[in-house]
C-alpha cells in the first residue's frame, strides 16, 4: 500500500497517510478537488482532481419515468404523415402510437 501526502490550507505537508484516510480527510474539506497530493511514483505534486483513483465514484443515477424511458417503435425514416418529415412514433402507456407532441397516432388517420 502506497503511502499519500498532501498540502493543507497552511501550506504544510501532511503525511504519510493510507489512500483511506487520505479520502475521509478530504471529504471534510469544502475544495478537495484543489488539494494538491502527491505519492511515490509521481513526478510532481497533482492536484486531487487529476488522480482517478482519489476521485469519488459517479453518482448512481435513478431510473426514468416511463415517460423519458419511451424509444421509437419504428425506426424514424420509415415512420411520416403527410410530408417527407419523420415525426418519430413512440408507444404510451397504454400502447397506442403517438407522436413528440403527444398526440395519438388516431388523430392522423383520413
Amino acid at each position: 500500500m502506497s503511502a499519500w501526502y498532501y498540502v493543507d490550507e497552511n501550506r504544510q505537508t501532511i503525511g504519510p497517510l493510507p489512500r483511506d484516510r487520505l479520502i475521509a480527510l478530504l471529504r471534510e474539506m469544502p475544495r478537495p478537488g484543489d488539494v494538491f497530493v502527491w505519492q511515490a511514483g509521481f513526478d510532481t505534486w497533482k492536484k486531487v482532481s487529476q488522480v482517478e483513483e482519489l476521485l469519488p465514484p459517479p453518482p448512481v443515477l435513478p431510473l426514468l419515468p416511463w415517460e423519458l424511458q419511451l424509444r421509437p417503435v419504428l425506426p424514424l425514416s420509415a415512420v411520416s404523415v403527410g410530408s417527407t418529415k419523420s415525426i418519430g412514433w413512440v408507444a404510451t402507456k397504454e400502447g397506442q402510437l403517438a407522436d413528440k407532441l403527444g398526440r395519438k397516432r388516431s388523430q392522423f388517420a383520413n
